[in-house]
């Protein structure tokens, strides 16, 4: 009976540090927003909860209601603090009503979460490094040019000598700027101050982005496609530092996938990026379209397993579409990959997100 006791306070230190939930009768209501159960404590005594689940996450609960084995990670709603919660539901009564299972809360701060997201980002820019270098050499190059050239006509002495001199230093004046610009977009790109969701209108980021990837793309000879919706800008209610990372990684591996099918079949082969932005009644949805190497997965949705990669060591690390899936997660949106019909070649990266995403 000691040997019980003393188990018995054991477990109950535990369920109270882990903030486990022994749960049976777990009901989700998709129209509320709400997950209901039976608390069990360790005498079987059950009180009846129910936990409002954030908005962004019911799309989660939704995808798993006919499952009789579910697992989701969500958020609670009305909560100033960022912990993510992991439920399980086990023995599948009716869609979304559970015999039993039990939440736990996962602890993940937010520090911990842009933690991550800044070392995504500065892995992604040391795979740009040469492209980057490549795009400052013209500018500095140019300076340099104009800078002697300058130096020449004003040994002249000569009234037209000065006036092209004073064209040599305009045009040193305009290369500084263009590097300065090339240095501010690395240096906005690298840092992460607020990454809180906010209204963004949607062709900016993506212009932005695009402005971003510009020397990787050339460097490749990648050419890219943007198509945005007539009408008014989309705005999307999404934190701008995890939207652009979502891009960057897509648009990254399409220019991978391309370089892989050069290697392995046609090295004059024209790469190409189609990314589209459309609006319906549901939401938003961004396409990213290649006509690169396509999946050697059989399970697609494996892409967005950690650690999960195709590439060469030197091009990727695994970890840029699990980071994506999440921050599109937190967002409250789902993303999606599969290879394009026959005969057609490449893949299609799929973003959508919600109507309440959208303002």
């Amino acid at each position: 009976m000691q040997e019980r006791l003393r188990i018995a306070r054991a477990f109950i230190e535990l369920k109270k540090e882990m903030d486990l939930s022994l749960a049976a009768d777990i009901r989700f209501d998709a129209a509320k927003g709400t997950l209901a159960f039976l608390d069990m404590n360790i005498e079987r005594v059950a009180q009846e909860r129910s936990e409002a689940i954030h908005t962004n996450d019911c799309l989660a609960f939704a995808d798993i209601c006919d499952d009789a084995e579910a697992f989701v990670e969500f958020r609670l709603a009305d909560q100033e603090s960022s912990d993510w919660y992991l439920f399980v539901g086990r023995d599948l009564l009716a869609p979304g009503h559970w015999r039993s299972g039990w939440l736990v809360r996962l602890r993940q701060s937010k520090l911990a979460q842009n933690r991550m997201l800044q070392q995504a980002r500065l892995v992604e820019l040391g795979g740009m490094a040469s492209a980057l270098s490549h795009e400052l050499k013209q500018p500095l190059f140019t300076i340099s040019l104009s800078a002697e050239n300058g130096r020449l006509l004003l040994d002249q002495a000569s009234p037209d000598g000065a006036a092209r001199a004073r064209d040599k230093f305009d045009r040193i004046s305009e290369q500084v700027n263009r590097a300065r610009d090339i240095i501010t977009r690395i240096s906005r790109y690298a840092r992460i101050e607020n990454d809180s969701p906010e209204p963004l209108d949607l062709g900016d980021v993506v212009s932005t982005t695009l402005s971003f990837m510009r020397p990787l793309l050339i460097q490749h000879d990648v050419g890219v496609k943007m198509t945005l919706p007539d009408g008014p800008p989309v705005l999307l209610l999404a934190p701008r530092v995890g939207l652009e990372q979502v891009l960057v990684n897509a648009i990254q591996n399409a220019v991978d996938s391309i370089a892989t099918r050069r290697e392995a079949e046609d090295a004059s082969l024209t790469g190409a990026v189609e990314l589209e932005v459309t609006v319906s009644e549901s939401g938003v949805r961004i396409s990213i379209v290649d006509n690169g190497a396509g999946l050697s997965l059989s399970h697609p949705d494996r892409a967005f397993d950690a650690f999960m990669t195709t590439k060469k060591t030197d091009r990727g690390t695994g970890l840029g579409l699990y980071i994506s899936r999440q921050i599109v997660m937190e967002i409250g949106g789902k993303i999606s990959i599969r290879s394009r019909e026959a005969p057609e070649r490449g893949a299609i990266l799929a973003i959508d997100f919600p109507d309440f995403v959208a303002i």
